[in-house]
């Protein structure tokens, strides 16, 4: 969840956000491929700025006074996630225009405290669901269009548009059903696939103009330099398989914590895509107990995490995963599952 925020000098704020946003009304094809950056002056100045962290409608309007008039949110999601400097400390968090809760006019904003070392004590948090009677309209455009006005200004925000459909490039095998397509908060984006046989999900890498190197560690494994997520390359199918995400990513909370969390809900919402039989089939604790957006029906704060993937400390540990899955798999369709296999406590 999330939460608002109080304008407050807004010219020293401009440099102080590190956020996906950038100041202006900028066509969207401006805001692609210009090169941002953050000077140490900027960061220093807003580290002695001041807003009250502690007040999350505060926080809320902060952040809203400082966004553009028109934005993207491109994690299918629809989390448009920020980051600024303030009080000594960085704070990240997101703005959601869910699409369970956007057209009954609410919202939701939260965010924490960024810290050095994972657990650290005393963590800044705050998060809170938005509607009319906060003072914050939400309305309807189009599908994909929603803007949101608070205090007298209007902000945009623009939901992607992600083709629903698997490239010919990309071979499934007979036992395999493409269920949906993904944009992760990193900037990749997946294919999420259904094996019917072992009633298992997994994904795969939408490799085709995607922003990051990807290193070979042998053996199949394929490194991406910039988001640490780990591939195994599946060279007869065409594919990238993904195997493993950082387990320090995982315990910052940040961009490249996986894409356990990502649906196409804006195409689940038009009825396009269907997500949850295939997640009652994986999941049999969430059988009777979610919506179609796989959010649980007694916390609708929680949704299904689809983690097949490893949390590695180490790469050798996923060279170790892809000998293991050799050694143990009766079939391909078999030796894919094991190498996604989701390890991660499941909910009761």
């Amino acid at each position: 969840m999330k939460s608002k925020i109080e304008a407050l000098c807004v010219a020293l704020v401009l440099t102080s956000l590190i956020a996906i946003a950038v100041a202006g009304s900028t066509t969207e094809a401006q805001r692609r491929g210009k090169p941002r950056f953050l000077t140490n002056e900027g960061f220093i100045n807003a580290l002695e700025s001041s807003v009250d962290l502690k007040s999350p409608q505060d926080v809320f309007r902060f952040v809203f006074a400082n966004l553009p008039d028109e934005v993207t949110i491109y994690p299918t999601e629809n989390h448009y996630y920020f980051e600024f400097s303030a009080d000594g400390k960085t704070i990240k968090g997101n703005v959601e225009i869910s699409a369970d809760r956007r057209d009954r006019g609410e919202i939701i904003f939260a965010y924490d405290e960024v810290n050095a070392f994972a657990g650290a004590p005393n963590g800044l948090s705050g998060a809170v669901v938005l509607s009319n009677q906060d003072g914050i309209e939400v309305r309807r455009t189009n599908p994909f269009r929603y803007e949101l006005t608070c205090r007298g200004k209007t902000v945009a925000f623009n939901l992607n548009q992600l083709d629903q459909k698997l490239p010919h490039r990309i071979h499934l095998t007979d036992d395999e059903i493409f269920v949906g397509h993904v944009f992760d908060e990193s900037g990749l984006k997946f294919f999420l696939v259904f094996n019917q046989k072992h009633q298992h999900l997994f994904w795969l890498l939408d490799d085709e103009a995607m922003p990051e190197t990807l290193t070979s560690n042998g053996n199949g494994l394929l490194i991406g330099n910039r988001s640490a997520f780990a591939f195994y390359d599946d060279k007869p199918n065409q594919r990238k398989i993904l195997i493993g995400v950082s387990q320090d990513e995982l315990q910052r909370n940040s961009w490249y914590d996986g894409p356990f969390d990502q649906l196409p809900d804006n195409y689940i919402a038009n009825g396009q895509v269907e997500v949850k039989k295939y997640m009652q089939a994986a999941y049999p604790y969430a059988r009777g107990k979610i919506n179609e957006f796989g959010i649980f029906a007694d916390d609708p704060e929680s949704r299904v995490a689809i983690t097949s993937y490893r949390f590695y400390e180490r790469t050798t540990e996923l060279g170790d995963l892809i000998a293991a899955a050799r050694r143990r798999a009766q079939t391909p369709s078999g030796f894919y599952c094991l190498l996604t296999d989701d390890h991660q406590p499941r909910r009761q």
